[in-house]
């Protein structure tokens, strides 16, 4: 097999790719947008309400799933359910565990009210993170 490079691929490196992407799959995966300060940084950021509680929200292409603050859910005091065990990996390398999920939260954001399942997951600067999940539906 050769790739864009015109560069033979061997079946060590063909099994390499695979192990990686098999590993990807596994994990969430979190950008670095979202241990940033919330008022330096260059990305997209909603305003919404859920029970009339101001949710805050990063739109993030990188991040693999929609998640939602544990801290956020304890104020609004959504129901979560389990979910099956998902290792969310940060940008410094810490790993999250996220074993419940919030189906269908609703939320109201420019006059739409949206339903998203969000993950649970310890986020400190957001309450929600939009992830490519979410982009992929919309």
């Amino acid at each position: 097999m050769v790739n864009d490079l015109d560069v033979n691929l061997t079946e060590e490196v063909l099994n390499q790719l695979a192990m990686e992407d098999s590993l990807q799959e596994e994990f969430g995966q979190l950008s670095l947008h979202i241990l940033l300060d919330v008022d330096h940084s260059d990305c997209i950021k909603l305003r919404a309400l859920v029970q009339n509680k101001v949710m805050l929200l990063l739109v993030d292409s990188v991040s693999s799933h929609s998640f939602v603050s544990s801290k956020f859910l304890k104020l609004t005091g959504l129901t979560v359910v389990p979910a099956s065990p998902k290792q969310v990996k940060l940008p410094n390398g810490q790993v999250l565990l996220s074993d419940q999920i919030v189906p269908q939260l609703s939320w109201w954001c420019q006059g739409h009210t949206i339903n998203t399942d969000m993950r649970v997951l310890d986020l400190e600067v957001y309450d929600g993170i939009l992830g490519f999940d979410w982009l992929k539906k919309a």
